[in-house]
């Protein structure tokens, strides 16, 4: 079983999201998958500003017509391939998920305030939008795929826009399916649902939170995150032009780097990975054949002189074979090139 994460920019349009069923179709073959899927790139944050809007008695007009038409626009690219049938299904899917937009919109509007829990609920819909296009390609490539329900699946506590997994109880959840897995699986990300089975949100990082969940639910032998860069880089390329992707760091390095700015991963998406030493290999599906970088149980490696600073007086250094480490230890006041290495070292 592996777990395959789908983020925003590689479902942003009817082309990516062709790209997220080649992907699924070269894997499908080795073994059973779980596919999570984020919103389409803007969706989310165009639903929260249409719901601040709607509350302050604004018009509900521009959000309902950016989600119908970003929507509608990849359905009509794949249409083609869909069929009627299927496009039409997934046609009926997505007017029900606007017939619920514009519900909690105009009861936001009339309140004049959205409470958490319908923010939530309005929260979900992109996710549960990008899922009924994907799952409706994938079925017409001619996979067994079955749509996930996150709210039975992912039990979670807490408030309803930055919940906490229940470990216990979404492992029980998950049982059916580790036992008898699908061949192919469709699971929106970034929400899960309460005792009583309504959403609430997994807060920031919650797509591939959800990823990272699943995987360790299900016992995955490998968690994939998808996004639109190569892999985990030794620095910001922005600010470090020698900055290179790492083919391989350990759970501690890797999420040292997520908590001092790297954005790849979010610290929380690593420990359940780690806690069950399930790799997780992140990847760009702009280039599905780079290798991106593998997180996993790595020995440390030894201190070593740092390439970019030679001559510096710390005592002791972080590198991997020069010179894709451009960064020290200690990274001492002057130094141009700061990058914080594990605290395990």
């Amino acid at each position: 079983m592996r777990a395959l994460k789908f983020g925003g920019s590689s479902v942003g349009n009817a082309e990516r999201m062709r790209g997220v069923a080649e992907i699924v179709g070269q894997q499908a073959p080795e073994g059973p998958l779980v596919v999570v899927v984020s919103a389409v790139g803007g969706v989310t944050d165009a639903l929260l500003k249409g719901a601040e809007q709607a509350a302050a008695g604004g018009s509900v007009v521009p959000a309902l017509a950016r989600f119908h038409s970003v929507h509608r626009e990849i359905l009509d690219a794949l249409r083609p391939e869909l069929g009627p049938t299927r496009a039409a299904e997934a046609e009926a899917d997505l007017s029900a998920l606007e017939r619920e937009l514009e519900d909690l919109l105009r009861g936001s509007g009339l309140l004049r305030e959205c409470p958490p829990s319908a923010l939530a609920l309005l929260s979900s819909l992109g996710e549960r939008a990008s899922c009924a296009l994907v799952y409706r390609l994938l079925e017409a490539r001619g996979h067994d795929v079955r749509l996930l329900d996150p709210k039975t699946l992912i039990r979670t506590f807490g408030s309803p826009l930055s919940s906490s997994p229940d470990w216990a109880a979404t492992r029980e959840a998950f049982a059916p399916l580790r036992d008898d897995p699908p061949p192919v699986a469709v699971l929106p990300g970034f929400f899960g649902g309460d005792a009583n089975g309504r959403i609430n949100l997994l807060g920031r990082g919650g797509s591939d939170y959800s990823g990272a969940i699943a995987a360790w639910a299900l016992d995955a032998d490998l968690l994939e995150i998808w996004t639109d860069v190569d892999g985990i880089y030794s620095a910001d390329p922005r600010l470090v032009p020698s900055a290179a992707v790492l083919p391989e760091v350990s759970y501690e390095e890797a999420m040292e780097l997520s908590f001092f700015g790297a954005k790849v991963l979010h610290p929380k998406t690593i420990q359940p990975a780690r806690e069950k030493g399930i790799p997780v290999r992140v990847r760009n599906s702009f280039a599905p054949d780079h290798p991106g970088s593998l997180v996993h149980r790595t020995p440390l490696r030894p201190p070593a002189a740092c390439a970019a600073s030679p001559s510096c007086p710390a005592s002791r250094w972080w590198t991997s074979p020069a010179p894709a480490w451009p960064a020290c230890r200690a990274s001492p006041p002057g130094c141009s090139r700061r990058w914080p290495p594990p605290t395990s070292r």
